[in-house]
């Protein structure tokens, strides 16, 4: 026992140390490789975070430019509208209305509008349209609200054609289905000018913050936390997170961010975009602008560090998996080492005593027993970490210190194509070895492993299908207790993607380098040949290509020169162009296809496109691989090539070609500005050589802006009107005025100005000093090169000694020198000019031809002069009875002629010819004391009756006045004698009607009113009828046209109204329901001042109430004199009296008018229902006109309708009420009262 005892502590100090010699290198094995493990695996959580919340960012910022670009493209196509243009040059109500229909027509592009609006140049809204819930509507008149304070409206008048503003997001409440809620809103707008380039207002598009949020909802789920869009001022515009609402606008909880995050804040503001790291976490941004205005937006992405801990639970999974098998690996070792020390001591105790091993070997078997399960036991730990690096995402390989792979997990298979069986015994260069990395890169890889003892990288390895692919690989060795590297581990984690999409942004930053620095150029420079030779030298140094050049074409057809290059010399360059272009397949080569056809033509691998087989050779010995061509458009036309060649292939993404493309309008502005200012340089050469001919013409020249005010005059100018330059300059020409000329000559100039641009002709102007005087007038417009119109250039001669003597010469060629009547010679030509404006107004005219009755008598009795003398008096009596527009002609000795244009009827004729003949008629008293009496007769012919020429007309009234003197002297006579008794019957009838008038043969019959949808009489319309005690009774188409024309229709309408009234109160007061009794208004009672007075005064004294009264107006009636016609409209109504527009369709039918008149009832004319349902073109105007009369929110009342088939077309289109044969004849008020007890 001693012995053993004195063995003991040497056994412990054995075990201790074997135990430690095989346990402390499983430990720092297994630590090792969990420590490589963790860092790996956290390395590519925070690089996975770091790449999706850049690429998050990426494209939040894209999606944002995306809807600001389409917002800026839909402005400009609103701006651009025909319509709009239309309405801008001519602000008519029928334009306006175009526009609005337009406008309606666009409710399709609501992709998040709220509204659509115009704003005149005082900031008043002029057009309204709203969106609701996927509808569009016009706001109305009382809708429309002026906006001149808005910060929108003030900074967009400000701006030049064809430029933007966006503001920034604005609180505003906003109404959706009945509901209102506050909302964020961005403004859009652009200034509109018309064709002079008057500032005509804004358009403005107002876009629902929300819906531009919205868009990026799923871009804020995939980030790792939130994503922030922020002012440039700090303030967070909005928290973009999942399931949250997106219109917390000027609503946060949370401060700013330049106050929470002040330091970050100051980093993220002073660059465009990046990623940095701080003491709070990880933060990712990217700049949006989004016009033309300084206004920017930051977006940013905040992930704290305590949160990427919380996307890293495999992190805790992986240390707790190591602890686990590090305390499994301690109690393995021990245990196993625990046997080996009872084994030994069990030895020991043998040889002392055989008794004890007996009882030892018992033991023995139980601890072999033992150690078997903890043997078992410690195997199925190593299986769960073997389990655990084969689950790994990333590939990871075990290969002796000879690199041979002893062991791979599947993701080694995933990223290679190589499975286990293939990988065993090779080594990773056999494998996947790319041959792309030099030996060098190999030795410094191996060099590290030894003195870092361990190496990480990017490599690029080639998969087994023969595709190659980046990997991020860290090689880490094994040492043994030597220190000598018995095994290395590699993790593989593939990153080709990774790389391509920083490949991708290194491009892209590189065109924007480049494009920012052209456009820089050309801001700066003004040589036109100077820019283009910067822009080639910009696309080399900063965009990194091969060669550039600009081609403009030569007179040659399909050629195009070089007229600025760069990365290559102008001999190499005209060789290519030249072998190029001169060969059969010149079509082919990209700048001439690209001039050709107006569009980019582009070549990604020029050695395997067939497109290059002309020309391949001579651009892959110059080392060009890809190439791009684009065309230099200036206002739609090609005006040059831009090209560009690279080393590389597959350069030109769509991206990128989008980016140079842009470029080539910027190039193509570039060019246009360039040529205007040349252009302005020689307008300013002429300018000079014509002041010298303005300050020393000898005519009248004045120089005025676009709205017509005087800016210069020469000396001419001032000798001939008086006026000095001081006294004159920013005066209106009209000071010049005569005042002969009326507004429709002056409105003729500026037709003729419009349409051609000049106007020259005769114009009487006033000298300073008060003289009127003629002068010969040249006008010009003044544009610039654009074509909009800069001013007026007036070139005048005073011809007063020209139009002096041609006046003299014109009076005795065409006038009577006793009379100084005009003769026989000026009769014709205004009796031609009258018959051609006859035939074209379809209008009538007539001649009378007067003879002196005995005339010759008194001639030969008095002698001559007493004869002349009479003569000039009939001459001087026949001006003074007859209108200043009526012409008398002398013919010769004692015959003249009247001429009377623009006659009703015939009767006119007859009431002048009666006036003359009385008048002449009167005694005449003579200087030499005789008093002389004579009558005269007339001849009357019409136009067009009696004849279509002068010459006719003046034979056929010739005839007239022989009938005349053979009748007996002293009348008159027509041509027809069918006329001449019409015209007597006219003139009876005249005085039968004042007969009637005062007798009372008039009375009225009613015709009843019908409600459609219900059947029930609602009115009547009462019709004048007269009873003649000899003619019996007489229809109104014989008597009201006269009544019009005799003005007697005012006193019979009078006397309707008034009896219509007290009609309808007696059957009020006998117990009849009230309803609507309707009475026409002519033209002529409607244009009479006291209209309202009568019908007040006629509802007063019949006690009628005025609601049951209906006024029946004709279109020509309102449409005469517009204005008037509206407020003596709303007289009415203030009376409480319905109005309705009868016959609508037949005249003018206006709906500009119609919006303005307060009416209550459309009245369809009889003559578009009578052929319903046959006719297909009434049946769609009766349609139209009911569709548009509700629109308007009036009643629509149909005329004449006599049979079921119109009825029930009307019933179907919404009609509401008619009238006609189908209901009851026009009935007495005796009969129609029967009808209305029968129908109540």
């Amino acid at each position: 026992m001693e012995k053993s005892e004195t063995l003991t502590p040497k056994m412990s100090s054995a075990f201790l140390r074997r135990f430690l010699v095989v346990f402390l290198p499983l430990a720092f094995l297994t630590c090792a490789v969990a420590f490589y493990l963790y860092c790996s695996i956290q390395h590519h959580i925070t690089d996975n975070i770091k790449s999706q919340e850049d690429t998050s960012i990426g494209y939040a910022k894209h999606t944002i430019d995306e809807v600001i670009k389409q917002l800026k493209q839909d402005i400009q196509l609103i701006s651009r509208n025909h319509a709009l243009k239309k309405l801008l040059d001519t602000p008519t109500l029928a334009n306006r209305h175009d526009f609005e229909r337009e406008m309606l027509n666009l409710a399709d592009i609501n992709q998040g509008y709220i509204q659509i609006r115009w704003l005149d140049e005082s900031g008043l809204e002029q057009v309204q349209l709203n969106f609701d819930n996927g509808s569009a509507s016009l706001a109305t008149t009382p809708g429309l609200q002026s906006d001149n304070l808005q910060r929108f409206f003030l900074e967009a008048i400000k701006l030049p054609v064809g430029e933007l503003y966006v503001s920034d997001f604005e609180r505003r409440s906003l109404t959706a289905q009945g509901q209102t809620a506050p909302a964020s809103v961005l403004h859009i707008a652009t200034p509109l000018f018309d064709n002079l380039g008057k500032q005509r207002g804004v358009i403005v598009l107002s876009y629902l913050g929300a819906t531009l949020l919205g868009h990026l909802d799923t871009i804020s789920k995939e980030a790792a936390d939130r994503v922030l869009l922020v002012s440039q001022d700090g303030l967070r515009i909005n928290q973009l997170q999942a399931d949250k609402n997106h219109d917390h606008l000027f609503n946060q909880t949370e401060p700013d961010l330049a106050t929470n995050d002040f330091d970050a804040w100051q980093l993220i503001r002073s660059a465009d975009n990046g990623q940095f790291e701080d003491s709070n976490g990880i933060w990712s941004f990217a700049s949006v602008y989004p016009g033309f205005n300084s206004i920017s937006w930051k977006i940013v992405a905040h992930l704290p560090y305590k949160k990427l801990l919380a996307h890293q639970p495999l992190l805790q999974k992986t240390l707790g998996l190591v602890l686990i098998t590090l305390i499994l690996e301690g109690v393995a070792c021990w245990k196993i080492f625990t046997f080996q020390q009872l084994r030994y001591s069990l030895q020991t105790q043998l040889k002392q005593s055989h008794r004890d091993l007996q009882n030892l070997a018992s033991k023995r078997t139980a601890e072999l027993e033992t150690d078997t399960a903890i043997r078992k036991q410690t195997e199925a730990q190593l299986t769960i970490v073997r389990a655990a690096l084969e689950a790994a995402a990333n590939a990871i390989i075990i290969t002796d210190s000879q690199a041979v792979i002893q062991w791979a997990n599947p993701a080694f298979a995933a990223l290679t194509g190589f499975n286990l069986d293939d990988a065993i015994g090779k080594t990773p260069t056999e494998l996947i070895r790319s041959g792309l990395q030099s030996d060098a890169f190999y030795r410094a890889m191996i060099d590290s492993i030894k003195t870092q003892r361990a190496w990480r990288g990017e490599i690029l390895n080639k998969h087994k299908n023969g595709t190659y692919y980046t990997e991020a690989l860290t090689i880490t060795p094994i040492r043994n207790e030597v220190d000598y590297p018995s095994h290395f581990i590699a993790v593989k984690e593939n990153i080709t993607e990774r790389k391509l999409a920083e490949i991708h942004l290194l491009n892209i930053t590189r065109v924007y380098t480049m494009l920012s620095n052209i456009n820089q150029a050309i801001v700066h420079l003004r040589d036109l040949d100077e820019l283009l030779k910067e822009i080639c030298r910009i696309s080399i140094v900063d965009g990194d290509f091969s060669m550039a050049w600009i081609g403009f074409p030569t007179p040659e057809v399909g050629r195009l020169r070089p007229v600025a290059y760069a990365g290559i010399d102008l001999e190499t360059l005209e060789q290519l162009n030249n072998h190029l272009q001169s060969s059969s397949e010149q079509h082919t080569y990209p700048a001439n296809a690209a001039f050709a056809e107006g569009c980019n033509i582009g070549c990604n691998n020029i050695q395997l496109d067939p497109r290059s087989l002309a020309w391949r050779h001579k651009a892959l010995a110059l080392g060009y691989h890809s190439m791009l061509a684009l065309p230099i458009k200036i206002k739609g036309q090609v005006r040059g090539v831009y090209s560009l060649y690279a080393a590389q292939t597959d350069v030109f993404t769509n991206q990128e070609i989008k980016l140079l493309d842009d470029l080539s309008s910027d190039i193509a502005f570039a060019i246009e500005v360039a040529e205007a200012n040349a252009e302005r340089r020689i307008a300013e050469e002429r300018w000079r050589h014509a002041a010298a001919v303005f300050d020393n013409t000898r005519e009248g020249v004045m120089v005025t802006d676009t709205e017509l005010r005087i800016k210069m005059v020469n000396r001419a100018f001032t000798d001939i009107t008086g006026y000095t330059e001081s006294e004159i300059v920013d005066q209106s020409p009209t000071s010049l005025s005569s005042g002969r000329h009326d507004k429709a000559f002056y409105q003729g100039i500026w037709t003729d100005l419009k349409a051609t641009g000049h106007w020259q002709g005769e114009i009487w102007n006033q000298r300073k000093n008060g003289e009127i005087f003629p002068e010969l007038l040249s006008i010009s417009t003044v544009k610039d090169e654009t074509g909009q119109i800069t001013g007026y250039v007036g070139v005048f001669a005073d011809i007063s000694t020209l139009k002096a003597s041609e006046a003299k010469m014109e009076f005795l060629a065409h006038h009577d020198p006793l009379t100084k009547l005009p003769n026989r010679l000026l009769l014709f030509s205004r009796l031609e000019h009258g018959i051609d404006i006859a035939q074209r107004e379809n209008r009538q005219l007539a001649l009378l031809i007067l003879d002196l009755d005995r005339f010759k008598d008194i001639n030969d009795s008095f002698g001559h002069l007493t004869g002349d003398e009479l003569l000039q008096q009939a001459a001087l009596r026949l001006t003074q009875h007859l209108r200043g527009a009526d012409t008398i002609t002398r013919l010769g000795g004692d015959e003249f002629t009247v001429l009377l244009e623009d006659i009703n009827h015939a009767e006119d004729a007859v009431r002048v010819a009666e006036i003359l003949i009385t008048a002449l008629s009167e005694p005449w008293q003579l200087t030499n004391g005789i008093e002389v009496r004579i009558s005269v007769s007339v001849g009357i012919s019409l136009f067009p009756d009696h004849g279509n020429t002068a010459g006719e007309l003046l034979q056929q009234a010739d005839a007239a006045l022989y009938q005349a003197k053979a009748s007996g002297r002293g009348c008159f006579k027509f041509y027809s004698e069918h006329l001449t008794a019409a015209a007597r019957e006219r003139i009876a009838m005249e005085s039968s009607l004042r007969r009637a008038l005062d007798q009372n043969e008039f009375c009225l019959y009613y015709q009843p009113q019908v409600d459609i949808p219900t059947g029930r009489i609602i009115g009547a319309e009462a019709l004048l009828r007269w009873q003649d005690p000899q003619e019996g009774m007489i229809p109104p188409s014989r008597f009201i046209p006269i009544a019009e024309t005799t003005g007697l229709i005012c006193a019979i309408g009078k006397w309707v109204l008034a009896e219509c009234c007290s009609q309808g109160m007696q059957w009020i007061q006998a117990g009849l329901p009230e309803f609507t009794l309707a009475v026409n208004v002519s033209s002529h009672q409607f244009l009479q001042k006291g209209l309202v007075e009568t019908v007040a005064q006629t509802l007063a004294d019949s006690g009628f109430p005025a609601i049951c009264l209906e006024l029946e107006l004709t279109e020509s009636a309102l449409m005469t004199r517009e204005n008037e016609a509206v407020e003596t409209l709303n007289s009415l109504r203030d009376l409480g009296v319905r109005l309705a527009l009868d016959d609508f369709g037949t005249g003018y039918s206006s709906l500009a008018y119609l919006k303005r008149f307060p009416l209550d009832v459309l009245k369809i004319d009889k003559s578009f229902v009578d052929d319903i349902p046959d006719s297909q073109d009434d049946r769609e105007i009766a349609a139209t006109i009911i569709a548009m009369a509700h629109t308007l929110r009036f009643k629509v009342l149909a005329e004449g309708v006599e049979t079921q088939a119109q009825l029930a077309f009307l019933q179907e289109q919404g009609c509401d009420a008619y009238q006609g044969y189908w209901k009851s004849p026009p009935l007495p008020a005796n009969e129609f009262a029967k009808l209305l007890e029968h129908s109540v």
